[in-house]
């Protein structure tokens, strides 16, 4: 049997040696998960980022500019904080801030096909198109360069190249001169080569498909306008037709009312005519009867006067006794009598017909006034319509001249709007940028 002594000095020498490494491990483990609850950390701020980034207000924009100068305060020269803000800048719109960033970005990490499609975008957005279609050819050779490709991502690009080409050359012509496109996209095409070719072509097929269907709905809206005009301009006709035959009602029913008035009018000028002469006849009538009248007082204060409560033929004299019919007085009271009698009848009858004239005067006077009152209401009615004729016709001939709608190639707001074609991929790229401080 043997056994194997250990000397003091080498039993301290190995608890030394084990402490030290025990010590080091520790503090290994704690530098770990120091740096793992700064990355948690970090991704919760970066998430904070992005949520400000969905803000597109002043205050929106001034906050997520704060969040992000916070992050790199403490996150120094990472410059996955500049790509995180440049994705936030380009879904607020401020496309000319975020492309420093993503130049920042692209500078360390230029295989970052991601990262290079939203810069493409972005100078789209700006309309720098030359730009915009110079960083889509080095997009397809970088693809080419790729030593160990992932075989979705290329794809992705490539398509997105495609679409690329195909928004420059069919939605913005004239934007480039097509001999400058035309060679770019062959050399893109040459660049990506068999593997990508079909990723390409399918993103521009997208892009002319999507296209074709803009277009097609275009049309259609523009046929369901020219409808609705020729629809309006049939109505507007209908009404107008309908309004000038009221018009034309309108305009005998005032007429007739004016006629009605002018008749009023006339009859009470001849009853004021034959009211002013009746007035003055009585009133030399009256003058008459007042001057008989006071012939007979005259006479029967005298001392032979006639006695009323006798025979009028046989008069007697104011103490009974009988008077001579040969005294002149008889005869004049008894033609005087006469006279007075007449004259009475005759102011009567006058005083009769008077009152009937005016009371026709009267009839008249009110039926004039509701004659003038419908003659005014009609003339209202008249104007109303008349005014409305001639807005309906104003209308017709609005309508008439106008012109159907072109269906030329005249592309529309929406069919020239990048995101038609290439939508934003906000959402994918903030994911991405989460997951790079989860791992």
């Amino acid at each position: 049997m043997s056994c194997h002594y250990i000397s003091r000095a080498e039993s301290n020498v190995s608890w030394r040696w084990t402490k030290r490494v025990g010590a080091s491990a520790a503090l290994g483990v704690v530098a770990i998960l120091v740096a793992a609850a700064s990355a948690a950390e970090r991704g919760q701020e970066l998430a904070r980022l992005f949520e400000l980034g969905f803000k597109k207000t002043p205050t929106g924009i001034q906050e997520a500019r704060q969040q992000y100068d916070a992050l790199k305060r403490s996150g120094g020269a990472d410059r996955r904080l500049d790509y995180a803000y440049a994705v936030v800048l380009c879904n607020q719109g401020r496309y000319r801030d975020a492309l420093p960033h993503l130049a920042n970005y692209l500078a360390s990490n230029a295989a970052d096909l991601h990262a290079r499609r939203v810069e493409i975008w972005a100078l789209l957005q700006e309309r720098r198109y030359v730009d915009a279609l110079d960083r889509t050819t080095a997009l397809c050779r970088g693809l080419s360069q790729l030593k160990a490709p992932d075989k979705d991502a290329c794809d992705a690009a490539a398509e997105f190249a495609g679409a690329v080409c195909g928004y420059l050359q069919l939605v913005r012509q004239g934007t480039i001169k097509p001999q400058v496109l035309a060679a770019s996209k062959n050399q893109a095409i040459k660049l990506l080569g068999e593997p990508y070719a079909a990723a390409f072509d399918a993103g521009r097929s997208a892009v002319a498909d999507r296209l074709a269907e803009l277009r097609t709905q275009r049309d259609a809206r523009q046929q369901q306008v020219a409808a609705d005009a020729q629809a309006q301009q049939a109505e507007a006709k209908d009404k107008l037709a309908e309004n000038r035959d009221k018009l034309a009602l309108k305009q005998q029913s005032a007429e007739a009312s004016a006629e009605q008035v002018s008749d009023a009018q006339r009859k009470l000028q001849v009853i004021q005519h034959q009211l002013t002469t009746l007035t003055a006849d009585r009133a030399r009538l009256g003058a008459q009867i007042i001057s008989v009248q006071a012939q007979l007082n005259e006479i029967a204060n005298s001392t032979q006067v006639i006695d009323r409560r006798t025979d009028p033929a046989r008069p007697t004299i104011a103490n009974g006794g009988p008077v001579s019919p040969a005294d002149p007085r008889f005869a004049q009271a008894s033609a005087l009598a006469i006279t007075f009698t007449a004259l009475n009848k005759q102011a009567l009858d006058m005083d009769r017909k008077m009152l009937s004239l005016k009371a026709e005067a009267q009839e008249l006077a009110v039926k004039h006034d509701h004659e003038a009152e419908s003659l005014d209401k009609s003339e209202a009615d008249a104007r109303k319509v008349e005014k409305l004729a001639k807005a309906l016709e104003k209308q017709v001939r609005r309508l008439e001249d106008t012109k159907s709608p072109a269906r030329g190639p005249a592309m529309t707001a929406e069919m020239t709007r990048l995101s038609t074609y290439l939508p934003f991929p906000y959402e994918e790229e903030k994911k991405r940028v989460l997951d790079w401080f989860e791992k």
